[in-house]
């Protein structure tokens, strides 16, 4: 009776072992897999170029105004070559409001600047396949003021191509880009700077992160 106990127990708990191990592998990374040797897991679009962005709620456009946003749609992960935020928020001045979308696109985790992202109707739906090389965004058609509305829906296709995002038919992606906002972001390291002298000046702490 006790061998028999002993081994059942000896069974139940190399069930839960596996299970355990199984759901942490599910934790660690849900995405397709790819080439990305560098630790991804906690990284989150705070620790990348975009974070002074969300910090200050808007990011300058190509327009007069700023586009001011809040995420909709959180889709980063530093695991994977895309990755992605949906945007929504207003390009218009403070009571002229509309509302329109962006979709800011990571590669490996790091903001993705060029090409520029373009002003769509709100609430644009990003579907990526499995392999982690494509992504289509499908969208409505954003009428700036003055244009005359419509009920278009859109689509543009974004790979992954030689360790960069590219969009797949750059002419009408530009045709569509004209007369409509586009974002103007920097991509670059985020840095702390650390000094050795507690008495070291903010003005020489500001270089230290500039340089890096």
């Amino acid at each position: 009776m006790e061998k028999f106990f002993a081994a059942g127990v000896g069974r139940t708990l190399g069930i839960v072992g596996a299970v355990a191990l199984t759901t942490a592998g599910l934790v660690a990374c849900s995405s397709p897999p790819n080439e990305n040797p560098s630790p991804c897991n906690d990284q989150t679009p705070q620790d990348t170029a975009f974070a002074k962005y969300l910090d200050a709620g808007e990011i300058p456009t190509t327009g007069d105004e700023p586009f001011r946003f809040e995420v909709t749609d959180n889709h980063y992960d530093a695991c994977d070559h895309i990755s992605w935020l949906g945007l929504t928020g207003t390009t218009q001045p403070e009571g002229e409001e509309d509302t329109s979308g962006f979709v800011v696109f990571f590669q490996d985790g790091d903001l993705v600047t060029d090409p520029r992202p373009v002003q769509m109707g709100s609430a644009p739906f990003v579907d990526r396949n499995d392999a982690d090389d494509q992504a289509i965004v499908q969208f409505s058609h954003y009428a700036p003021p003055g244009e005359a509305t419509t009920t278009e829906l859109r689509e543009e296709i974004f790979n992954y191509v030689d360790g960069k995002i590219e969009v797949e038919d750059e002419a009408a992606y530009e045709d569509y880009a004209q007369g409509r906002n586009q974002l103007v972001m920097q991509a670059g390291e985020v840095c702390s700077v650390e000094s050795e002298d507690p008495g070291e000046s903010g003005d020489a702490a500001g270089a230290g992160a500039a340089a890096c």
